[in-house]
């Protein structure tokens, strides 16, 4: 929790914490389909992604919320790896951009509020969209992404993961949802303080003459906001020019990646709108 926040954003949500990933994805060609492997990760993985998404809605701190939620992702990810079917390794391959561009759009606002109120505490946060309002719009469009809502990226990410659980081994396709679904409870509700506590609600009197940093400051953070509505609206845009080639290089052959914003009503849509319907799990300082 020490790094400056823009450092935060380039460790938890891009490049450093998912170089484990990146090793695990250039060795999954040769090692999967091993029983050891293909335990071990979805073990490992599975355990990760729930304990880390349970735990971050006992913090207050809105980075500790991140770096939480941070863990549970990369968990979600050594899970779908050790699933290894192709459904598994397209939800790895586009989950990586959507947590990217959710959660680095999110440690930015953390940044933004912590520089302007001078702390980042979420039952000291509130109203903070009449006078933060792009950064506000930013957060709630990142904490949508991330709980998956029709028109983001997030939703399309999320529809993936159940697909993968669900066409998973027979004997492993109950546990491995249930898994799921309840990670992604936890992720919607810990999205949800992140993004939506700090802005709505009266604000304190004390933020009354808080006002927009500088435009570089807040204009990064909603550009990526805005990439996240964007590729989820034209998912194609993100499926053939970049999530095909990194599927394929991992599957060590053609994905047939076909990203679509509608599958029609299926189990798998049940799934996804389950889990957003429990956001309204009780937060800090409600």
């Amino acid at each position: 929790m020490k790094a400056p926040t823009p450092v935060s954003a380039y460790l938890h949500s891009a490049t450093m914490v998912k170089a484990g990933i990146y090793l695990l994805a250039r060795f999954f060609p040769i090692l999967s389909g091993t029983e050891l492997w293909s335990y071990t990760l979805m073990g490992v993985g599975g355990f990760t992604m729930l304990y880390s998404a349970i735990h971050s809605l006992f913090r207050t701190d809105l980075k500790s919320i991140l770096a939480y939620s941070t863990i549970s992702a990369l968990g979600i990810l050594v899970f779908l790896l050790g699933v290894g079917s192709k459904e598994a390794v397209i939800a790895a391959s586009v989950f990586i951009l959507v947590h990217a561009l959710y959660k680095a759009t999110l440690f930015l606002v953390t940044g933004i509020v912590d520089h302007e109120t001078h702390t980042r505490d979420i039952t000291k946060l509130a109203g903070l969209r009449k006078v933060l309002g792009p950064v506000a719009l930013a957060a709630g469009l990142a904490a949508l992404s991330s709980a998956g809502l029709p028109s983001t990226f997030g939703f399309i990410g999320k529809d993936l993961i159940y697909e993968a659980t669900l066409h998973a081994e027979k004997n492993w396709i109950l546990i491995l949802t249930i898994i799921a679904v309840a990670t992604n409870i936890c992720l919607v509700a810990a999205g949800f303080m992140a993004g939506f506590k700090p802005f709505f609600g009266p604000l304190h009197q004390e933020y009354a003459k808080v006002h927009l940093p500088y435009k570089s400051m807040w204009i990064t953070p909603l550009i990526l906001a805005i990439l996240g509505l964007i590729f989820g609206l034209v998912p194609s845009l993100a499926g053939n020019f970049i999530n095909y080639q990194a599927a394929n290089s991992i599957f060590g052959g053609d994905t047939e990646m076909h990203l679509a914003i509608w599958h029609g009503f299926n189990t798998v849509f049940g799934f996804k709108f389950g889990d957003i319907g429990c956001r309204n799990i009780p937060l800090h300082g409600q």
